[in-house]
């Protein structure tokens, strides 16, 4: 029986997905005569290393050339059909030993027979020998002028350095969703399949990069229902949640809607879904939620992934919050999607999440779910004195702003280590800073580095990252601004805290009492 994947497999330069670089590489080579002797194709599983290297035997040899392309003739048909004397497939998974490099030393003097090159594919490298590898080495060193040595392996790490120091190495990435959701419609439509739109993004995710996994569930799905491949068939055979379930439970989570959210979340858990799946697809949508949140062209490559109606709800989505806010919500999830693969019970660390995230200190009127406020929200009659609770008082709002300053002082420290996960050159800059006010959503910071306020000014990602980092202390920032302390003091007519000049200036700053 032929599979998907052989049948659909890539012939020419032309067929092959996503690695553009790669492929132009190859053929300029071509074009231009400066073939090597010996080239190494890495990377995950299914993402086309051995085709390529198939492929690049066929051009190579190809009479006449046209458009380096592979033809369907004389030297080419025999090279694809495998029934060429020049063309030396070896699986080192299998053949691990000295002997199979010793017997291949002993062939590789001898001229081809029937094309310009003989060339030797030897697929999963890295399973070699050492022995293996050493004997190869003089070979590689000084090859026979028709040899040409195709290397592929998905852990080039393991491969000997005095070998990679002698091949072109050429490093193939997981293929890009929308590239896999695409071929698998396109196979479909040729296999008379009904495939829909959003079932051939759900096998593209669970694929994780390789089109021939991608191809191996499509068949799958097929087998499993003969007449069309719906979005229940996949969600039956995967165990992963539709998009419809995904983005209602981001909508909770934006409208801060904790008990909706949360029941959302327990009906996927006994729906049989993996919830570790179920919280990585969450991420990958929120994720596009704010891109299109910050630039509509940012989510445009993403665009065919979900149906019209899908498509509408996310925009809808990304334009009733904030790019902050957004950010904190990927951020969030996607620090819940890894201690969900760790943890004895994969629900809890997402069930935290999605508290943190619908947590605030602005209250706010019942939800479609007919939740009360002091349900989704941490508000409650007993917190009627917490100094963040917002009152129509001025005086109260002083008072919250001040809390609110001295909570931020207090956790710097969090705020900085924060930034410096994610920019470090930024996190060594904003040691200068410190807090200086809190109005509202909007906190200001003081800084004597003129460099610093420049290039916050005119950098978006220091600006997302800045606030993300203070919104996990003031859940309620959406703004920050840096201001230099001249043009504080000017303003103000006042002098600077003590403690924010000891900050600017990078001294240590004790406690009180210590």
């Amino acid at each position: 029986m032929i599979t998907l994947s052989t049948t659909y497999r890539p012939k020419d330069f032309d067929d092959v997905l996503g690695h553009t670089t790669v492929v132009t590489t190859l053929r300029n080579a071509i074009a231009r005569n400066i073939i090597g002797h010996a080239y190494l194709f890495s990377g995950p599983r299914g993402t086309g290393k051995t085709t390529l290297a198939r492929i690049f035997a066929q051009a190579v040899n190809c009479t006449p050339r046209e458009d380096f392309t592979p033809c369907d003739k004389n030297v080419c048909e025999q090279l694809r059909t495998g029934q060429s004397l020049d063309l030396i497939e070896i699986d080192a998974a299998s053949h691990t030993g000295v002997d199979t490099i010793r017997a291949l030393r002993d062939t590789v003097t001898l001229p081809p027979h029937s094309a310009r090159y003989k060339v030797y594919i030897i697929d999963e490298a890295h399973m070699l020998s050492t022995a293996a590898w050493n004997a190869l080495l003089k070979t590689l060193e000084e090859p026979p002028s028709h040899a040409l040595f195709l290397f592929a392996t998905t852990d080039a790490h393991k491969i000997p350095q005095t070998i990679l120091s002698r091949v072109q190495r050429f490093d193939l990435s997981r293929l890009d969703v929308g590239l896999i959701a695409k071929k698998l419609r396109h196979i479909a439509k040729r296999e008379s399949l009904p495939l829909t739109r959003t079932a051939a993004a759900m096998i593209a995710r669970s694929a994780d990069g390789s089109m021939r996994d991608a191809e191996s569930l499509l068949a799958q799905c097929a087998a499993m229902q003969e007449d069309s491949i719906t979005d229940e068939t996949v969600q039956a055979l995967l165990g992963i949640a539709d998009t419809d379930t995904i983005l209602t439970l981001l909508e909770h989570i934006i409208h801060y809607q904790r008990v909706a959210a949360l029941e959302t979340l327990a009906t996927v858990e006994r729906a049989g879904v993996a919830v570790d799946i179920f919280a990585r697809d969450t991420v990958r949508v929120a994720r596009h939620i704010l891109l299109y949140s910050i630039d509509a062209e940012l989510f445009s490559p993403y665009t065919d992934l979900y149906d019209p109606p899908h498509r509408d709800r996310l925009i809808a989505l990304a334009t009733q919050a904030s790019p902050p806010r957004h950010r904190i919500i990927v951020d969030t999830l996607h620090t819940a999607v890894h201690q969900c693969t760790t943890s004895p019970l994969p629900i809890i660390p997402l069930e935290i999440a999605i508290v943190a995230l619908t947590t605030t200190d602005t209250p706010q009127s019942s939800d479609d779910t007919g939740a009360s406020t002091s349900e989704t929200h941490d508000t409650s009659s007993s917190t009627a004195n917490d100094t963040n609770a917002p009152t129509d008082t001025p005086s109260s709002n002083a008072d919250t702003s001040s809390a609110d300053l001295s909570r931020l002082t207090d956790a710097w420290n969090d705020v900085l280590s924060y930034v410096r996960k994610r920019n470090a050159p930024f996190g060594a800059l904003l040691r200068t800073a410190a807090p200086h006010s809190v109005n509202e959503n909007t906190v200001t910071l003081v800084t004597a580095n003129s460099l610093l306020c420049e290039k916050y000014a005119a950098t978006d990602v220091m600006r997302l990252t800045l606030i993300a980092a203070v919104a996990t202390i003031l859940p309620k920032c959406t703004h920050v601004q840096i201001a230099h302390a001249d043009t504080l003091q000017s303003s103000d007519n006042a002098p600077l805290p003590a403690k924010v000049i000891a900050t600017m200036r990078g001294a240590q700053i004790i406690p009180s009492g210590v």
